[in-house]
């Protein structure tokens, strides 16, 4: 059965462990040659380093721990000393909290304990100090720099984006007009007669009829070339009549045309209507054309 170890046992064998674990940063402050004498020591310690990137201490300070001959069954004496990289009120604040811990290990060696606690501080706040004016006015043209940049950043990409908005649209807009062209080229060819001795549009294809391809287009027609504006009373609508789009045998025309107003794309057809003269036969020879035309009407 192991005997019970005394106080001043557990004080020697603590120190051993202490010295064997810190080395040099360790200092008995007890006197030499007046017998033993309760703990007395002072830890010079830094913060804890190689975890979270941590390579350069900014901040340290000792801790002078003073024992009474009935520790640990007392909490030892705290104090902070030789502080560098911390405020006062850091300070306060870690001295607080080591008195606090060593009421809470009292009966238990501790020296180790609050040594971590120190370091675990240190390490929260190891940050380095302020430098010079110069050294803060260059700090904060490089982040002024930096906040430019990235507006600017900001303003490149709202402006890209808006052009690949535009281009976008206009694509949809060509495809739009691309599609009513097709569909007026299929109307004037389902309304054009068949020819003989020509295939129809049924029968072959836009593009392997080249008479059909020139027939269609607008380049072919040199007779409906300029635009105009027309006004649709009824509809209250202004519509600019564009290019020819083709002719079909019948006797209408084709043209590409916009709504003044709303911009929508039209697709308008024209149809000529001639009335000719009308020629009376009989005995009597030619009469006047108005009153051929009215008894045509009219037997009608």
């Amino acid at each position: 059965m192991a005997t019970k170890q005394s106080n001043r046992e557990r004080q020697d064998n603590e120190f051993e462990v202490i010295q064997s674990i810190f080395g040099q940063d360790v200092t008995d402050l007890r006197e030499k040659g007046q017998g033993w004498k309760p703990l007395d020591l002072k830890l010079m310690l830094t913060p804890l380093m190689g975890s979270s990137g941590v390579t350069e201490a900014h901040v340290r300070t000792s801790l002078h721990i003073t024992c009474t001959s009935k520790y640990p069954k007392t909490p030892p004496k705290l104090a902070l000393e030789d502080s560098k990289g911390l405020s006062d009120v850091l300070i306060e604040d870690l001295l607080k909290e080591l008195q606090k811990q060593a009421a809470e290990l009292k009966g238990e060696v501790m020296v180790f304990e609050l040594a971590e606690t120190v370091r675990a501080f240190l390490h929260k706040h190891n940050k380095p100090p302020p430098g010079s004016f110069y050294d803060e006015m260059l700090m904060q043209k490089l982040k002024r720099d930096q906040e430019r940049l990235n507006c600017q950043k900001m303003k490149e990409d709202q402006e890209q984006q808006a052009l690949k908005d535009e281009v976008n649209r206009r694509k949809e807009m060509l495809k739009n007009e691309s599609r009513m062209r097709k569909d007026t080229r299929r109307s004037i060819s389902e309304s054009s007669p068949t020819h003989h001795g020509t295939p129809t549009s049924s029968d072959v294809s836009e593009s392997s009829w080249p008479h059909f391809r020139s027939y269609m287009y607008p380049n072919e027609c040199t007779e409906h070339r300029k635009a105009e504006i027309i006004y649709f009373r009824g509809a209250g609508r202004q519509i600019q009549r564009g290019c020819c789009l083709g002719h079909s045998q019948k006797g209408c025309v084709a043209y590409s045309g916009i709504d003044l107003e709303t911009g929508q794309l039209l697709y308008i057809t024209e149809w000529n209507i001639k009335y000719s003269m009308i020629e009376a036969k009989g005995t009597e020879g030619k009469v006047n054309g108005s009153s051929a035309v009215d008894d045509v009407i009219s037997s009608k």
